[in-house]
């Protein structure tokens, strides 16, 4: 199939995906591997202006990471062409472009058959295109002497550095094949005009690649002029989409903080964006609702904060979550939920009341987003419950609110006191545990000991530990089962 078909089939299909709102990004389609974990591929294609088109072919490895596979840039003068390509961060030439058309038109065609069915009916057929889409290979990162000999392949194959490293490698080898020659027929023969001879055919040589030098310096004015325009290009549309993004924070009325928020972090990544496809990705990201931009905000890294970064209230405390086999450092979970004076209803009732404790999860089970806007928590073991200071099991129940749930009397310190001076006793609470704990009333327990596995049970939005630090004094807010009062505090104010 010719180049321009190639291209015309391209064009319009990603017009027809785009449709009227000039941007499309298609759903992942799982490809195998060939002798690699299996991932998913998928494509952003957006139109800046009447005459250009960017597609992104993007790939999602096994880990949930992505990649940028090829970025195309079509241009449309008299007719649509190829403005640039970049596959695995290498500029594609002239030369390959028709085998990388090919493999696109394929790829295009699979993703829009794929798109066009849906439901149970399918799935058969949905299985066996997904068999054709073969994973595209993602560059190998290497390390040390690997990592050398790749730097200087990828170098040596630079056009602004081959062509100049050749001309000066020939020119080199020439002369010193000259001299050699020169000297042979010096010991071989005694015929005084060979050396001249010779010499002067050197000198043609010479000559020779000094024109191709300069030929060689024209081409690279060429090259660094077309270079300058994509920077000026890139430039433009970048600035441009950075203030679109802010202009549309603007226009939100007060009523949705979470998405002003979330458009602004939004566009500060656009503008330190280093390329097209960053751009289009950042773009693709902007949430149109604002449940969808609480989550945005509650799962982007830029906006987690690893429990780590806390300090516990009293020195000695341990945190109460861990990783089996790691050390208890806090890293690796994240505060969802606060101490705070006031909170909405995570469950919907549309109520607020207070939330004298911090729920904690496991950053590792956010999977992913689901069409619905939920966050899926998947994948990995949800985290070990463990006890923040040495001490006795006063209860393990469970209840409709808390689920499974323990609370742990621990020894007075100097401290506590200190701070609390009509304290009598103090206790931490651990709650949404996975299932009935191996304990009991009068249990002694380590500090650091497991006290079970993190859970969903009881009235819960998904799993977290719902923890607490209860400082028993007279006249305290709360009132346990035997009557005591008791008040809660901040179990990592900073």
């Amino acid at each position: 199939m010719l180049k321009e078909d190639l291209i015309e089939y391209i064009i319009s299909a990603s017009l027809s995906m785009m449709g009227k709102n000039g941007f499309v990004v298609t759903p992942g389609v799982n490809c195998p591997g060939r002798g690699m974990p299996d991932g998913k591929y998928y494509l952003q294609i957006t139109r800046n202006s009447d005459v250009n088109i960017l597609l992104q072919e993007m790939v999602q490895s096994y880990s949930g990471e992505n990649f940028i596979f090829r970025l195309w840039t079509f241009r449309k003068e008299k007719s649509w062409d190829i403005l640039s390509l970049e596959k695995n961060k290498k500029h594609i030439y002239l030369r390959d472009l028709t085998v990388e058309l090919e493999d696109l038109s394929k790829r295009l065609l699979l993703v829009q058959r794929l798109t066009a069915l849906s439901g149970a009916y399918f799935e058969d057929e949905i299985d066996s295109l997904s068999e054709e889409m073969e994973l595209p290979e993602m560059p190998v990162k290497r390390t040390g002497t690997a990592a050398l000999i790749q730097w200087v392949k990828d170098f040596s194959l630079r056009r602004a550095v081959l062509v100049p490293t050749l001309a000066s490698v020939l020119l080199v080898v020439t002369i010193l094949s000259g001299i050699y020659a020169v000297r042979l027929n010096i010991e071989n023969r005694e015929i005084s005009g060979s050396i001249e001879g010779y010499i002067s055919e050197l000198e043609t040589k010479v000559n020779t690649l000094n024109s191709f030098k300069d030929s060689t310096e024209n081409d690279l004015e060429k090259l660094m002029g077309n270079l300058e325009m994509e920077q000026a290009d890139l430039d433009f549309n970048r600035h441009n989409a950075y203030v679109n993004v802010l202009r549309l924070a603007e226009e939100l009325s007060r009523y949705h903080p979470a998405r002003k928020e979330a458009y602004h972090l939004i566009a500060e990544n656009v503008k330190d964006a280093v390329s097209f496809g960053e751009i289009v990705y950042e773009m693709s990201r902007l949430p149109t609702a604002e449940y969808q931009a609480r989550i945005f905000l509650a799962t982007d890294p830029q906006k987690i904060i690893p429990l780590g970064r806390f300090k516990p209230v009293f020195a000695s405390m341990a945190y109460p979550v861990a990783i089996e086999g790691q050390d208890n450092n806090g890293m690796g979970f994240r505060v969802s939920d606060g101490y705070m004076e006031k909170r909405a209803d995570p469950l919907g009732s549309g109520g607020t009341a207070p939330h004298y404790a911090i729920d904690i999860v496991n950053v590792a089970n956010i999977n992913h987003i689901s069409y619905s806007g939920e966050i899926v928590r998947e994948g990995n073991p949800f985290g070990d419950v463990v006890a923040v200071e040495s001490g006795m099991v006063r209860t393990a129940v469970f209840d409709e609110r808390y689920g499974w749930n323990l609370e742990i009397e621990h020894p007075m310190t100097a401290e506590i006191k200190q701070k609390y001076p009509q304290a009598e006793a103090w206790m931490t609470f651990y709650a949404h545990l996975d299932q009935k704990p191996e304990l009991a009333h009068g249990d002694w327990l380590e500090r650091g000991e497991t006290l079970g596995k993190i859970g969903n049970t009881g009235r819960s939005t998904g799993p977290h530990l719902h923890f607490e630090v209860r400082i028993y004094m007279p006249g305290g807010e709360y009132r346990d089962g035997e009557g005591k009062t008791y008040i809660k505090i901040n179990p990592f104010p900073g």
